[in-house]
């Protein structure tokens, strides 16, 4: 038999499968780690080496969550702000920094403790015309069995223009 590749779901699975003439044991888990399953030979067969036991190292992965933006990019004017929403489908707490704080800042830095599906604001402020990425991290509360998750908004600042005025006479 052989490890079967899993990722973790939130619900048992089974580590191990295949082979004729086995039983397993120690075979299921829920959680993303790793598993020593034992596999025993049943009356009568044996393994090629001659032994009636052998011991597989199976794993669960970790799941990977999904990070939303209402937008995955946008363009502020010097001086004003633009905003979009973040969600994570697990619960967790976001980062929020600005790859290039000379063309554009982002506020708040961070949320924590959000709950899974849960829209957060993010306001990007215009500082001079260029681009910036805005990375947010996501981290899941549950760091045991999800990974943690970024996504970039890229933003274009623009100078402001302004009109002349009639000169008086």
């Amino acid at each position: 038999g052989s490890c079967n590749g899993l990722t973790y779901n939130g619900g048992s699975q089974t580590l191990a499968s295949g082979g004729t003439g086995v039983t397993y044991s120690n075979n299921s888990g829920t959680t993303a780690t790793s598993y020593t399953v034992t596999v025993t030979a049943n009356s009568g067969y044996r393994f090629s080496d001659g032994t009636t036991s052998k011991t597989l190292n199976c794993s669960i992965g970790k799941a990977t969550p999904t990070v939303t933006l209402s937008a995955t990019s946008g363009s502020v004017n010097k001086g004003s702000t633009t905003t979009f929403t973040e969600k994570g489908n697990v619960a967790g707490s976001f980062s929020n920094a600005s790859g290039n704080t000379s063309v554009a800042t982002v506020s708040p830095a961070s949320y924590s403790s959000v709950a899974a599906n849960t829209e957060k604001t993010v306001t990007v402020t215009g500082v001079s015309n260029g681009t910036a990425n805005i990375t947010v991290t996501f981290t899941p509360s549950d760091t045991t069995n999800y990974n943690t998750k970024t996504a970039t908004y890229t933003v274009t600042g623009n100078l402001v223009a302004t009109t002349g005025s009639c000169a008086s006479g």
